[in-house]
C-alpha cells in the first residue's frame, strides 16, 4: 500500500473512531438524563388556594373568626385528599367573603369557589333552631353545620372541575355536582372517621337543603337544581349502593324506600366509572390508577374505618 492509500486509511479510521466516541456520549448522556429523570419525583397536580376575606359587617366577624380559625376548607377531608390529586389549567381559590347573600357559588373567570359567611350563619342558625325545638346538645349543632357546609363545598368544587377541566356532562350540571360531591365522599373516605361520618354528612346536608319537606312554590320545578328532597334521596342511593350491607342504616333509619334501594347498586357502579373516565385523563401522575383500583378505593377506605369502631369497641 502506498503513503496516499495509508494515510487515507488512517484518516477514514480515524473519523470513524469519532463518530463511535460521538454516539457513545450521546447514547451515555440520553441514558444518564433517562435515569435522572426516572429518580426526579412527577411533578404534582394543582394546588388549591384558600383565603378568608374579613368581612365589613361586624355581625358577621364571628363567623368570619370562626371559619378563618378553623380553617374550614383545609378541615373537609376530600378537599384536603384531591388538593394536587389533578392537572388543572387553572388554579383553583376557595374563598370565604362577605356576599350580601346566604349562598355558595363557582365563579368561573376566577376559578374560585365562593363561600358566603351569610350561608354559615343560616346554616348555623337553623342547627340551633332544631336543637332547640329537638332538645340536642351542642354535638349535634357542630355535626349539623359541619354535615351541610362538608357536601356544599364538594357540590361547588364538582361545578369547578367541570368548568375547568371542560368535562362533557348531558344533562343537569346541578345534579352532576351533586354526583361528583358524592363521588368524593366515597372515594377519599377520611379513614381516621368512624363509620357513619359520611351518612352522617350526608344526612345533615339533606335536611338542610331539603328546608320544609313539601312546601314547594311552582318556579322550583323549573330551577336547574332538583327539588332538596330528590337531591337528598339521590346522594343516598349513591352511597348505599356502593356498600348495601354497609349502609343499610340508609334503608332502615334515613328513609331510603326499598325500591329505589334494589336499583342503588347499578346507579352508583354507573355514575363512579363515569366519574373515573371523567376525571382519570386530568389526573397527577401519582394519583393515577386503574378503574379497578378506583372502584376499590373506597372499600379501602370503609374497611379501615371498620377497624376504628372495633378498636373503639374494644
Amino acid at each position: 500500500m502506498d503513503e496516499s492509500k495509508k494515510r487515507h486509511h488512517k484518516i477514514i479510521t480515524a473519523v470513524v473512531a469519532a463518530l463511535l466516541l460521538v454516539v457513545l456520549i450521546a447514547l451515555w448522556f440520553g441514558w444518564h438524563r433517562t435515569e435522572q429523570a426516572a429518580d426526579v419525583p412527577a411533578p404534582p397536580g394543582t394546588a388549591f388556594t384558600y383565603e378568608y376575606v374579613k368581612p365589613r359587617s361586624p355581625k358577621l366577624v364571628p363567623t368570619y373568626d370562626l371559619v378563618s380559625k378553623q380553617n374550614v376548607f383545609a378541615l373537609m377531608p376530600e378537599i384536603h385528599a384531591v388538593d394536587r390529586a389533578f392537572l388543572v389549567p387553572q388554579t383553583i381559590h376557595f374563598v370565604a367573603a362577605e356576599c350580601g347573600e346566604a349562598n355558595a357559588f363557582y365563579s368561573p373567570p376566577k376559578a374560585e369557589v365562593v363561600l358566603c359567611y351569610e350561608l354559615v350563619d343560616d346554616i348555623l342558625s337553623k342547627a340551633k333552631k332544631t336543637a332547640k325545638e329537638q332538645k340536642l346538645d351542642d354535638a349535634f349543632v357542630s355535626d349539623y353545620v359541619y354535615g351541610a357546609l362538608r357536601f356544599i363545598l364538594l357540590h361547588e368544587l364538582g361545578h369547578a372541575m367541570i368548568d375547568q377541566l371542560q368535562l362533557p356532562i348531558t344533562g343537569r350540571e346541578e345534579t352532576a355536582a351533586d354526583e361528583f360531591a358524592a363521588v368524593l365522599l366515597l372515594q377519599y373516605l377520611d379513614w381516621g372517621e368512624s363509620r357513619g361520618g359520611v351518612e352522617s354528612s350526608l344526612h345533615y346536608a339533606g335536611v338542610y337543603l331539603a328546608g320544609e319537606a313539601g312546601k314547594h312554590d311552582v318556579s322550583e320545578f323549573a330551577d336547574e337544581h332538583e327539588i332538596g328532597e330528590q337531591r337528598y334521596f339521590n346522594l343516598l342511593c349513591i352511597v348505599y349502593g356502593s356498600d348495601p350491607s354497609g349502609f343499610l342504616d340508609l334503608v332502615t333509619e334515613q328513609g331510603l324506600p326499598k325500591e329505589r334501594a334494589d336499583t342503588c347498586p347499578a346507579y352508583t357502579r354507573r355514575v363512579m366509572t363515569s366519574w373515573y373516565e371523567l376525571l382519570s385523563p386530568h389526573m397527577a401522575k401519582k394519583y393515577q390508577s386503574t378503574r379497578q383500583e378506583w372502584l376499590e378505593q373506597g372499600i379501602k377506605g370503609r374497611q379501615a374505618q371498620d377497624k376504628n369502631v372495633d378498636q373503639y369497641l374494644r
